[in-house]
């Protein structure tokens, strides 16, 4: 998205200085101190002046308590201050070190005592209190546990698992950053797309799926991570799951920083459950996979002008290299020249050169000559490498652990100006450099080969500049422009990346360059078992860009504190929707008909010269440009209805409208709008198009094809814009006591969601791209002169005004058990509305469906509704049908013992039901679908992300430091640090997914010839006509716990599903619900040993630092990593007609539309295991720090 600098910067400023209402996220950067004043019979003192200092940065504020002794200070900086309260006749009382946290309340309250003024009481505040003002449930971690907890990676997203209520999805990246990390947690039932990271207020989401981030602060950065989990107040929006606020570091008074280095090596990793087996086998680094890591950084805050002008700056550095196992067929030397006497991989199939002309062989099974653009593909294919060209246990001949780097870097700097005593400025600026060469870590559009490889970069900025205002002492606002940024970067690279200008002419382009997004790419061609299909991602972009105006206005008026804010948003992404290959041609089957010999053989076929293939190819590569715009408001109040209830409540509208393209390339098909008398070939029969554009009758003047011109839409969007999302909050806190020590809450309210963007069905539409089909010719011919092609809708959306949204509510019991001890009790539930789901609208009748299952794959099409384009096949429609529910216990504990320890725990006892897919942030379909889309109770179930029990801990213990001892006592024995993160919980629940084909058939009497199968192709249990139909059908349930027998890496009890009496062609009612399984329990234990030394004073401490990830080396195995997917292999209908005199099977009929019923299985052999693990075995990292 191109925008000029100077005019941004322009613009900012005039919106910073003159918009009243502004902001996108209207996201708390400061937290509220408040208390009530009394005198020693209770009674209220009001006319008390009360005056609290940052201790950080000196700066004093001033209030005046009310006619009920009450004071509030809103709006203030995330810091220590320390509150002086004074007024005639009573002795002053100072409370030091109360903390204040961001979105939370501190209460200082006090009993004045009579005396002079001159006489003074001094107390130390609670670090820990009670919440008395508010029903929102969050949970604050502050800079002492972010620096000193044992984070994997030293990535704040760990943070995020140690709040009551979260789940973490199966693919949730906790220790990677850029592209390789990945945040998919379900907060409280809600999709894991459903959260908004926030920086400073700064939106740090990546809008187009919302499970990656943009920025990922420095553990030296962050000065407190807040995670507001249900029930928040009216100035949070864009999210109906959770909020993650992380407030940076400021500078202060005094001069501050820190150096430090950690590293890694795989010598002092422990072998993974699966790779215990390669040791002393004599592999490199004897089977494990390389790992070198080395994370180092600084930081340094202070002062420019005392008590005015601070600054805070740091940078990070996090370099690793990992070995990623890969493996492959891929063609021998011999096959290579076209001599396939020998064979490689293929041993199932010899070619069959009998058509063939004798001068294009050297021998009865070898070529004289390799078609020269074959011999161009085949540099991306490396050579065998396994011993003597012996195949390995999964018939392949080439396997390395490839080494990835992995790299990423961080600049911030903060700066802070208190202008005067009433106006503070606050500037920041992060960006992150992540990138991953080749040869990557395995993203998509890649092949596994290192000769060529994408390289893949992601620099990410985000910025902010608040001004907030006192403008009197119950009077607070606070202006802000934020902006952040994401660019994702793929180049080609690898180790012979010099080939990719051969490799993409070798097949020359059926459209002309001109056409072409990209002046190179990789053809598509599909060597079979010598190497599977080649692609090549690069060269791609993608680039996110946000703008965010806000303002926040906060008034303390009596009992009440009023909350107003609005926001504008401006934001833009351009992404390219395909790879390079996408556009690039596809090389199919030989065209016979035209000339081209078929040898039985992939390899050979490409080999021989000359031969002539049917060739598709689609005319460019789209490039979606979605622009988007964001209005809330919002008005709240915190009002102390009694001395012991707090009454909050607010209300925020939000006008979240939907993408749209400036240049007008959008489409959506509609049903109602299609006309069966219109040619099957007319791409735009059914389509909604953008009003005032003509993109049908454009490609009609550019391709010469002859589309109708579609109906204009409701607006650039093609989907209606809602007018009246008003999302209402409310809470009550009884403090029961009026002691502050026992607080029962109750909070509602509803939390629209800010959808993630990339879904391109719409873009990507009909007619923005051509696509030439089974076009003969060489593999070298020449690009054509002309030509036309066909065009068929990919989809539409329902244009229904519906956001997704959430609505939560709470009741909570919240009980100070001692000084600074707080134990928690809730009952969290969250009900999801109108939830992204997506189905195929073209599914065939379910009166059809028997036929369809039965049908020859090449008839199934003629059975579904809309032969749109002459395609006929899946249309992609988006909508918001989804619906969830969640319900749970929640209990949390907290303590803190001076500086000595702190530890946290938080246990969650819970159900999360839905009827769709809540962990997808892809933008297409496939089994998160609806199963057929008339029938969304099919789909109702356990979520994916349903944890039963969660149980989650982490304490930092500070040994004595043994300052009374001598030097070598101190040294040795003092100093001492432990810190643990222990998590303990179920593993998500699945679902198990089965197809249909038939084996074992008999002998047919009267032909004398084996019985064929009349299943379709397809394999699936029941044609709905939905491409991915067969992953998304289910086994019938037999009664039996899924999880019995749960041994070592065996998860699934195969005894629990069945196929016998399936009725072929239907959908019974005791098909197998998602989730019906539970997944493995997941136990993971982070510790870190650390030993501290006082210098130069003790104004320095150098610290060493030994931490252990997964300390008991805990496999946690991965039920999205199954090595085989389906409880059976083949199943048989109907009656044993015969035994297989061989094998002693027993033989069936086929299966057919009057003998549909399912009477015999075979079970799949190796069903139930995992194949794979979620984390990492054990991990030792050493490293040093120095902090002054």
């Amino acid at each position: 998205m191109k925008r000029s600098a100077g005019w941004s910067l322009l613009v900012a400023l005039i919106m910073a200085l003159v918009l009243e209402s502004v902001s996108a996220h209207a996201q708390k950067l400061t937290g509220t101190l408040s208390g009530t004043v009394t005198d020693s019979s209770g009674a209220a003192v009001p006319g008390a002046t009360v005056t609290v200092v940052n201790t950080a940065t000196s700066k004093t504020f001033t209030a005046t308590t009310d006619a009920h002794g009450n004071y509030t200070f809103a709006e203030l900086p995330d810091s220590t201050y320390n509150v002086k309260i004074v007024s005639p006749n009573f002795k002053e009382f100072t409370a030091q070190g109360a903390v204040v946290h961001v979105a939370t309340t501190t209460t200082v309250d006090t009993h004045l005592q009579v005396g002079s003024v001159t006489e003074a009481i001094t107390v130390q505040a609670n670090a820990l209190q009670v919440q008395t003002d508010s029903a929102a449930l969050g949970e604050t971690i502050d800079g002492t546990q972010v620096k000193e907890l044992p984070l994997n990676g030293r990535n704040f997203v760990q943070l995020t698992q140690l709040q009551p209520g979260v789940s973490a999805a199966n693919n949730f990246q906790n220790t990677g950053k850029g592209l390789n990390g990945g945040v998919d947690m379900s907060v409280n039932g809600n999709p894991t797309t459903n959260n908004l990271f926030l920086v400073d207020g700064v939106n740090n989401n990546d809008t187009g799926s919302n499970r990656t981030i943009l920025i990922y602060p420095s553990n030296e950065a962050i000065a407190e991570f807040k995670m507001l989990l249900n029930s928040y107040g009216p100035e949070y929006g864009q999210a109906s799951g959770s909020v993650i606020s992380i407030i940076t570091r400021s500078g202060t008074n005094s001069f501050h920083g820190s150096a430090f280095y950690n590293g890694r090596n795989d010598a002092l990793n422990t072998y993974t459950y699966f790779s215990a087996q390669n040791a002393g086998k004599g592999l490199p680094l004897d089977g494990k996979d390389k790992q070198r890591r080395n994370d180092w950084g600084y930081s340094i805050g202070g002062p420019i002008l005392r008590d005015k002008l601070f600054f805070f700056f740091n940078q990070e550095w996090n370099h690793e290299i990992r070995g990623r196992q890969v493996s492959a067929c891929v063609p021998t030397a011999a096959e290579r020249d076209g001599d396939f006497s020998v064979r490689g991989c293929n041993t199932a199939i010899v070619p069959d050169f009998s058509k063939v002309p004798a001068g294009k062989l050297a021998g009865p099974q070898k070529l004289a000559a390799v078609d020269p653009s074959a011999t161009a593909m085949m540099q991306l294919l490396p050579l065998p490498n396994t011993p003597n060209g012996a195949l390995n246990s999964n018939g392949q001949n080439w396997s390395v652990s490839q080494p990835t780097a992995l790299q990423w870097r961080q600049e911030n700097v903060r700066v802070d100006y208190d202008l005067n005593h009433s106006n503070h400025i606050m500037g920041r600026y992060t960006q992150d450099t992540w990138s991953n060469p080749a040869f990557n870590a395995g993203y998509w559009g890649d092949t596994v080969y290192p000769a060529l490889n994408s390289n893949w970069a992601q620099p990410s900025k985000s910025m902010t500049a608040h001004w907030t205002s006192t403008i009197r002492s119950t009077l607070v606002n606070d202006a802000a422009f934020n902006y952040s940024d994401n660019r994702i970067l793929i180049t080609p690279g690898g180790t012979n990346a010099s080939i990719l200008t051969s490799v993409s002419g070798a097949i020359p382009t059926l459209y002309p360059a001109s056409l072409k997004h990209s002046a190179l790419g990789v053809p598509s061609v599909n060597f079979g078992v010598y190497g599977g299909t080649t692609s090549l991602q690069a060269p791609w972009q993608n680039q996110l860009d946000i703008y965010i105006f806000r303002d926040d206005l906060s008034w303390v008026k009596g009992q009440h504190t009023f909350k107003f804010g609005a926001f504008l948003g401006f934001n833009g992404k351009d992404e390219d929707v395909n790879s390079s290959t996408g556009e690039r041609p596809t090389v199919g089957s030989v065209a016979t008909s035209s000339g081209g010999i078929d040898t039985n053989d992939t390899l050979a076929n490409l080999e021989l010269t000359g031969n002539v293939f049917n060739i598709n190819e689609t005319s460019t590569n789209i490039r979606a440009q979605l622009r988007w715009r964001d209005y809330e408001f919002y008005a709240g109040d915190t009002w102390r209805v009694l001395p012991k209830v707090t009454l909050t409540y607010g209300v925020r509208y939000s006008l979240l409208l939907a993408a749209y393209q400036p240049n007008d390339q959008i489409t959506s098909f509609q049903p109602q709008l299609y006309d069966p008398s219109k040619p099957a070939s007319d791409a735009c029969n059914g389509l909604w198009v953008a009003p005032g554009s003509d993109p049908c009758g454009a490609a009609n003047s550019q391709f010469g094809t002859n589309f109708s011109h579609g109906t204009p839409g409701p607006n650039r969007s093609l989907v209606k814009n809602g007018y009246n999302h008003f999302a209402p909050r409310i809470g009550v806190a009884y403090d029961a006591f009026g002691t502050g020590m026992t607080v029962i809450r109750a909070g509602l309210g509803q939390f629209y969601q800010r959808e993630r963007i990339s879904r391109y069905t719409l873009v990507s539409n009909a007619p923005f791209a051509l696509t030439t089909n089974n076009y003969a010719r060489t593999l070298g011919g020449a690009t054509p002169s002309s030509l036309s092609g066909t065009a068929s809708p990919s989809g539409g959306a329902d244009p229904s005004a519906d956001l997704p949204n959430s609505w939560q509510w709470n009741l909570a019991v919240e009980q100070q058990l001692g000084k600074n001890t707080i134990f928690q009790a809730a009952y969290v539930g969250n009900r999801g509305i109108h939830l992204t789901s997506s189905y195929d609208i073209n599914s065939i009748p379910q009166s059809s469906w028997l036929a369809a299952t039965f049908a020859n794959s090449g008839d199934v099409n003629m059975f579904r509704p809309y032969p749109a384009g002459g395609n006929n096949g899946t249309l992609t429609y988006w909508a918001h049908g989804g619906g969830s529910n969640y319900n749970g216990l929640q209990l949390s504990l907290k303590t803190r013992i001076g500086d000595i320890l702190q530890l946290g725990a938080a246990y969650t006892w819970s159900h999360a039901l839905t009827d769709v897919i809540t962990d997808d942030s892809s933008g297409g379909i496939g089994n998160q679908a609806r199963t057929y889309y008339t029938m969304p109770r099919l789909d109702y179930g356990t979520s994916n992300v349903n944890r039963p029990n969660i149980f989650v801990a982490n304490a930092i213990w500070f040994l004595p430091k043994l300052r009374g001892a001598n030097a070598l006592e101190r040294g040795v024995l003092g100093g001492w640090e432990l810190a643990t993160i222990v998590s303990s919980q179920n593993g998500n629940n699945f679902s198990i997914y089965q197809g249909a084909h038939e084996a074992n058939l008999g002998t047919n009497p009267v032909t004398g010839a084996t019985y064929t199968s009349q299943l379709n192709q397809s394999g699936a249990l029941v044609q709905t006509g939905f491409n991915p139909n067969p992953s998304q059908l289910r086994p019938l349930a037999t009664g039996q716990s899924c999880v019995s027998d749960r041994h070592d890496n065996t998860i699934i009890n195969p005894g629990a599903f069945t196929l016998i009496g399936y009725a072929l062609g239907t959908i019974p009612n005791s098909m197998a619900p998602r989730g019906v399984c539970g997944g493995p329990n997941f136990n993971n234990t982070d510790f870190s040993l650390d030993k501290n030394w006082a210098v130069w004073h003790e104004r320095a401490t150098i610290k060493f630092n030994l931490d252990f990830f997964n300390l008991f080396n805990h496999p946690n195995f991965n039920p999205g990593s199954l090595s085989q997917g389906s409880p059976f292999s083949a199943i048989n209908c109907g009656s044993q007609i015969g035994t297989d005199a061989t094998t002693g099977h027993k033989l069936y009929t086929p299966c057919s539309a009057t003998n549909n019923i399912v009477s015999a299985q075979d079970a799949q052999s190796g069903f139930g295991t995992s194949s794979g693990i979620i984390g990492n075995a054990r991990q030792i990292q050493y490293g040093l720090h120095v902090n002054f």
